[in-house]
C-alpha cells in the first residue's frame, strides 16, 4: 500500500479531470470499469481508495485513444500483449535497416506502423528507431557496404513513415501563433527537421516548412508573409553554416532589436558554432528534441 501522497499518486477525482481534458467522456465509472476488465490497474490506499501514478494516466490515455478508433475490448487485449511484448528501439531500429537492405521495404514499413498502432511514442520512433537507422546507413553507404539505391530507397521510406505518423498523431491547432521550418541555404538535409515539424503537430502547433536549401531571400518573404512566433533552422553540414549565419544576420537587419522572431537553429553543425549562433542572438540547439519544447524556449528570461 501507498500513502496518497506518496511516489506523486493521485486520488480517481485529479485522475479523471486530467483525462478528460483529452477525452471528455472520462468518468469515476468508466475507470472503475476498465479495472474490472483488467485493461486498467491502480494503488490502493488502506481505506480501499484508488490512487493513480503518472505511468497509470499514460496507459489510460492510450487505452482511450484506441477505443476512440473504434477497437473493441479484446483488441485492446491484443494491443496491450503486444505492447508488452515491444523490441528495445535500438534493435527495432536494427531490424528496420536490415529489413530494408534486404529489400523488404514493405515490412520494414509494416514493423514501424505497428509500433506506432500499439502505443510507442512518435518521438522515440523518430529519433531513437529511424534517425539512428539512418545514420548507419550513411555509414554502410560511405563504407561502400551499402549502395546509392539502397540509401534512396530507405530514406524515401524514413520520410513517409514519418508523414503518416504524423498525419495519424496531429491534432487541430491549438493557437493561431505559427512557425518557420527550413534547412538553412546549402543544407538538403531535411529528414531531422520534417521529424521535428512532425512533433510540433502533433502537440497542436502551426508549423509552415519552406523545404530544403531555403534560399535568404525566400525564407524572409516568408517571414513576412506568416509574422511567425519562431523560425526553426536546421544546419548539419558544414556546408551549409555559413549560409545559416548569413540567413540569421539578415532576419536580424530586417526586424531589429525585439522585433526579431526567436531565431532557433538544430543540427550537428549548430551545436558545434552554438557559441557563434549566440552572438548574432540565434538559440543553438544542441538535443533535437529540445525543439519540440518551444513553451519553454519562448517563455521570458
Amino acid at each position: 500500500m501507498h500513502a496518497p501522497n506518496s511516489e506523486n499518486l493521485m486520488p480517481i477525482g485529479a485522475a479523471v479531470e486530467l483525462l478528460r481534458a483529452q477525452h471528455p467522456d472520462v468518468t469515476h465509472s468508466s475507470l472503475r470499469f476498465l479495472e474490472r476488465e483488467g485493461l486498467v490497474s491502480s494503488t490502493r490506499t488502506d481505506g480501499g481508495h484508488r490512487l493513480y501514478a503518472r505511468a497509470d494516466i499514460e496507459h489510460i490515455l492510450l487505452i482511450k485513444n484506441w477505443q476512440r478508433q473504434g477497437h473493441s475490448l479484446e483488441e485492446i487485449r491484443g494491443f496491450l500483449a503486444e505492447r508488452s511484448a515491444l523490441k528495445d528501439p535500438a534493435l527495432l531500429s536494427r531490424d528496420f535497416l536490415d529489413l530494408g537492405l534486404a529489400s523488404q521495404l514493405e515490412r520494414a514499413g509494416q514493423l514501424i506502423l505497428q509500433a506506432d498502432r500499439i502505443g510507442m511514442d512518435p518521438d522515440v520512433i523518430f529519433f531513437d528507431v529511424l534517425q539512428p537507422a539512418l545514420a548507419r546507413l550513411g555509414e554502410k553507404w560511405a563504407n561502400g557496404t551499402a549502395s546509392v539505391h539502397q540509401e534512396k530507397e530507405i530514406s524515401v521510406l524514413c520520410r513517409e513513415l514519418v508523414t503518416e505518423i504524423t498525419l495519424r498523431h496531429s491534432v487541430d491547432p491549438l493557437t493561431d501563433t505559427v512557425f518557420i521550418s527550413a534547412c538553412a541555404p546549402g543544407e538538403k538535409h531535411e529528414i531531422g527537421i520534417i521529424m521535428v515539424n512532425g512533433l510540433l503537430r502533433q502537440r497542436g502547433h502551426r508549423v509552415r516548412y519552406l523545404g530544403p536549401d531555403v534560399a535568404t531571400v525566400f525564407l524572409i518573404e516568408a517571414i513576412k508573409a506568416n509574422i511567425p512566433k519562431a523560425i526553426l533552422l536546421s544546419s548539419t553540414v558544414e556546408e551549409s553554416f555559413s549560409g545559416c549565419l548569413k540567413a540569421v544576420d539578415a532576419i536580424n537587419e530586417q526586424w531589429p532589436g525585439e522585433r526579431s522572431p526567436l531565431i532557433i537553429v538544430g543540427g550537428e553543425i549548430a551545436a558545434r558554432h552554438a557559441q557563434e549562433l549566440v552572438e548574432l542572438g540565434a538559440a543553438p540547439i544542441r538535443d533535437v528534441r529540445m525543439i519540440v519544447r518551444l513553451e519553454e524556449l519562448l517563455a521570458p528570461q
